[in-house]
């Protein structure tokens, strides 16, 4: 049984797999996306389609009194308000309840704590890889 939950945060998804293994991973990728392959030095290729990546344009910080002074705003750190945050956030949420399985992995400095590794996985179809940093 799953004891691990984020209902707390507004994400009903049942099925959440956490802090599983680079292997697990791969092997799950692999499973779930017919196009997914592995290199001969065996690295994960996985395609995610026309929307690669992030783009620093796509960065929104809330404007807040309390640390409006310590942010550099300007064409990096743009400014959205609280409402337009909040749209957003139930929009995600929204979307990640739509998955049938979500992956949460709890970072460490300098890597996994297994490995070492800086590389994260992430599968492709009926599932979607989420790092949260509050749970």
């Amino acid at each position: 049984m799953n004891t691990f939950d984020l209902k707390k945060y507004g994400l009903i998804v049942e099925d959440i797999r956490r802090n599983i293994s680079p292997a697990a991973l791969y092997a799950e990728a692999l499973k779930a996306d017919a196009d997914a392959a592995l290199t001969d030095s065996g690295a994960l290729v996985a395609y995610s389609g026309s929307k690669t990546g992030r783009s620093p344009k796509d960065k929104r910080v809330v404007r807040h009194p309390d640390t409006e002074n310590d942010v550099w705003w300007g064409t990096v750190n743009i400014d959205i308000d609280q409402h337009t945050f909040d749209i957003n956030l139930e929009r995600a949420k929204d979307y990640l309840n739509t998955r049938q399985t979500l992956y949460s992995s709890t970072p460490s400095p300098g890597g996994t704590r297994t490995t070492g590794s800086r590389s994260a996985s992430s599968v492709r179809g009926p599932t979607t890889r989420s790092s949260c940093t509050t749970c």
